[in-house]
């Protein structure tokens, strides 16, 4: 997890702080819409969650 969406820029990827980890399986309710930023590669998918104990 990250603390924020980074900027669409060639630094994106040091733009935010990791916060943490959600392991495989864990249930996720979304606070937000996806999303997507157009990176060269790939369109990452980016939205606010809230991880469900």
């Amino acid at each position: 997890m990250r603390d924020g969406l980074p900027a669409n820029d060639a630094e994106y990827f040091r733009a935010k702080k990791i916060v943490g980890t959600i392991g495989r399986g864990t249930r996720i309710r979304l606070i937000t819409s996806p999303k997507g930023v157009d990176r060269e590669f790939a369109t990452q998918y980016w939205a606010e969650v809230e991880a469900l104990l």
